[in-house]
């Protein structure tokens, strides 16, 4: 099985820096990735080729027989093997070469079971530790945050035995092969007994020279990743209007606040060729939760509308006025909102806050710019967003959403912001993303459940708000009702390139027959 998904990718290859290459070769590292991660532009430009994005995940394999809702996502290994005498099951083994971009787990990461990573075929790994915990949400020697656990705590209060998702950002890039392996139990046991994870990897393709991590590199590169995480932490520590953007350069101002009608809109123009690298805004409404439901952004580049979306979802707060922020967005208190995606174009943009409801709605708004020189591989930004009221699953049918489908394309997806409201007093469910990339046939990402595609576990309610990932509104996780629950995920070295077609299926999944409301927005850029 493992063999089948590692080929179903299409021929790509990406954009690199200069400082990247090597003569003919693209020099691939622990610090060019670290550097990648936080260069904004980087994602802006399609890969061409050189790396394509995988998944292997502990999803239950009777989906490979055709049983796509099949539910039971825990400790589902790809073999088994000995290390020192002692039975170890495999959870990933790639060959390279490639990186690893992301690896989310749970199941009882702090339980005395050894965690081994191999790398190019080497005998003894390059790193060990006796709980899972260790090497992924709390790495010592990586640091926070490209290590961290969604909440910082080893028990979670609702579901006896269940842990926070374990989280690890930091890149491990392989010359020839990665293997893991996990000597835990043997049987298969009950969920909080086993072992959940998605790990998101490239593979490289074409003329590449890949500098294998070993147990020296975080100490080798130790100016970078501390800068990198340096930066992270402090981009998610200042406020919406501390943020700044390098070369950012103020187009469209109206500080002081402009009135916009009932079913009117603001336009503004932008010329030249450049890229909007930040977008600050501020409502001023008699119920501003109506007003980030209803007030559209829009933005046409170059003649040609890509971005449609209600502000709530855009930014990350979802249908609240809540705090929210990840590396693209900020929410601070009172609704002031910021978006820092990149937006390039050739020749001009046009951004309109559009006025949907029967009040007028008062608008603060900044947009600055940043020169940006248009290459064959650059991208537009693109933002969609769906509903689907009254939405009802029978028990234990899963029922899949489409996310988002584009049929004809060449685009890197990265991110998105998913909202559900219950009217009652039982859990709401969770559901495994399945993305088809490029005409598969079978999800080349086929996860273990929603909350850990955004990072967290067991659907808890505890608010977090990470570079990666957040959960702003926790409510509808609880066992009252009724709530509402947003979670967002973008992508930065785990964005998914696409050459043809991409087809991101959300399943809904849950134990009662309910119904609920869902929203949610996807972000990607698109040639």
């Amino acid at each position: 099985m493992l063999k089948r998904r590692l080929i179903l990718l299409g021929v790509l290859m990406l954009w690199t820096a200069p400082s990247m290459a090597q003569g003919n070769k693209t020099k691939v590292t622990f610090q060019s990735l670290l550097e990648e991660m936080v260069d904004r532009e980087a994602l802006t430009k399609h890969p061409k080729g050189l790396w394509t994005l995988h998944q292997v995940s502990s999803y239950d394999k009777r989906a490979d027989d055709g049983d796509m809702f099949a539910n039971e996502d825990w400790s589902n290994f790809y073999g088994n093997e000995k290390y020192n005498g002692k039975d170890v099951q495999i959870i990933m083994d790639v060959k390279g070469p490639g990186a690893i971009t992301r690896i989310w787990m749970t199941g009882d990461p702090n339980a005395k079971h050894a965690l081994r990573f191999f790398i190019d075929g080497a005998e003894i790994p390059f790193w060990e530790a006796d709980h899972v915990g260790a090497l992924i949400g709390q790495n010592a020697e990586i640091g926070y945050p490209l290590s961290f656990r969604s909440v910082d705590r080893d028990d979670l209060p609702i579901n006896k035995g269940a842990k926070p998702g374990h989280n690890l950002y930091a890149p491990i890039p392989f010359e020839k092969s990665i293997k893991i392996t996990y000597e835990g139990p043997k049987e298969k046991k009950g969920p909080f007994e086993g072992l959940f994870w998605n790990i998101n990897y490239r593979l490289y393709h074409g003329k590449v020279d890949v500098e294998s991590f070993n147990s020296e590199t975080p100490n080798k590169y130790a100016a970078t990743l501390k800068a990198v995480n340096d930066k992270l932490e402090k981009f998610q520590s200042i406020s919406t209007f501390d943020a700044k953007m390098q070369g950012e350069a103020v187009e469209n101002k109206n500080w002081w606040g402009e009135v916009i009608g009932a079913k009117q809109a603001v336009d503004m123009s932008i010329r030249g060729a450049k890229a909007i690298n930040s977008l600050r805004v501020y409502l001023d409404a008699e119920d501003i939760d109506k007003a980030l439901q209803e007030m559209l952004l829009r933005i046409s580049f170059d003649g040609e509308e890509t971005v449609i979306c209600p502000f709530g979802l855009f930014f990350g707060s979802g249908d609240q006025a809540v705090p929210a922020k990840d590396y693209y967005r900020k929410v601070d208190e009172g609704a002031n909102m910021a978006s820092f995606w990149l937006m390039p174009f050739k020749t001009n943009a046009k951004i309109s806050f559009a006025n949907t409801t029967d009040k007028p709605i008062k608008v603060n708004y900044r947009v600055s710019t940043t020169p940006y020189k248009w290459v064959e591989n650059s991208m537009y930004f693109h933002t969609m967003y769906k509903e689907r009221p009254n939405f009802q699953v029978e028990a234990a049918k899963g029922l899949d959403l489409e996310f988002l489908k584009i049929d004809k394309g060449v685009g890197v997806y990265v991110g998105d912001t998913y909202q559900i409201y219950k009217p009652f007093g039982v859990w709401w469910g969770e559901g495994d993303e399945k993305i088809y990339i490029d005409g598969s046939k079978f999800p080349d990402h086929f996860g273990t459940g929603t909350e850990d595609y955004y990072g967290y576990a067991w659907g808890h309610p505890e608010l977090y708000n990470h570079v990666f990932i957040s959960q702003p509104i926790g409510d509808a996780n609880t066992l009252k009702g009724p709530g509402i629950t947003v979670n967002s995920r973008v992508r930065l070295l785990d964005g998914i390139p696409f050459s043809k077609s991409l087809d991101f299926q959300m399943e809904k999944w849950g134990w009662t027959t309910r119904t609920v409301d869902i929203k949610w927005a996807t972000f990607w850029y698109q040639k």
